[in-house]
């Protein structure tokens, strides 16, 4: 008698941990199945813009100190500024070119419209290049002529980036990076390589990712670090960072 009696409460408890394990699972994607190109060797689409003409009498928007705005308008293709790779289309954007002789560490870029504000956000740009940047909250492009363009929180790097090729040699390739010791010594600290999207000699992204390698580094060796967004011939090394 006692022995049907558990045996009926543990048919009882196994039913309720099917029950319970099944309405868990309810709703959920399998892993991957968002349209994403994030890492791997999945290669992203080619990226499409389509542009217009600024409102100024030259054509494009000076931000203060040589740090322009060359065109407005629409992009499709991967949309990186918050590392997520999801595919868009009709995204607003912006070319923004750094036509000083210095790094850019940051810039905000708002874009005033008559019901709302756009904003761009461009990290890490160096001197002399253009990156396209998105909209960091993914408004999509609008026919409406904006009303003004400003800046906040513009800020150049005191020294140049740099990618520190006497000390370590980087090689990439889809989903990871390869840094190689070729300083003769030892390299305590942590290794942090900086990397952007790029497409056919453009930058494209405000956003800049970052991989570490941490404990150091002996000298003549190589350690594989695992990234996220690194692709070969899609991305761009803008700097190597040794932090004590």
């Amino acid at each position: 008698m006692k022995l049907d009696f558990l045996k009926k409460i543990s048919f009882r408890l196994l039913c309720l941990a099917l029950t319970l394990s099944m309405l868990v699972c309810t709703g959920c994607k399998e892993q991957g199945s968002d349209t994403t190109t994030s890492g791997g060797s999945v290669k992203p689409p080619e990226p499409t813009m389509s542009t217009e003409p600024l409102n100024t009498d030259n054509g494009v928007v000076d931000l203060g100190v040589g740090l322009l705005v060359t065109k407005i308008g629409s992009y499709a293709g991967i949309y990186m500024e918050d590392g997520s790779d999801r595919i868009v289309s009709n995204m607003m954007m912006l070319l923004v070119k750094n036509t000083t002789g210095k790094d850019l560490q940051l810039a905000r870029i708002s874009v005033v419209y008559e019901d709302f504000t756009a904003e761009f956000e461009v990290t890490n740009l160096p001197a002399a290049q253009s990156v396209v940047v998105l909209e960091k909250n993914r408004h999509t492009a609008v026919e409406e002529t904006y009303k003004e363009i400003t800046v906040r929180d513009l800020v150049y790097f005191q020294e140049p980036m740099n990618l520190l090729e006497e000390k370590l040699k980087v090689k990439g390739g889809d989903g990871y990076l390869d840094i190689e010791n070729v300083s003769g010594e030892d390299i305590t600290g942590t290794v942090y390589v900086y990397y952007k999207n790029s497409a056919a000699g453009m930058l494209y992204g405000g956003i800049t990712y970052r991989a570490k390698l941490e404990n150091g580094l002996a000298k003549g060796s190589i350690a594989r670090v695992t990234t996220g967004h690194y692709r070969e011939g899609n991305s761009t090394i803008v700097q190597v960072v040794i932090s004590t």
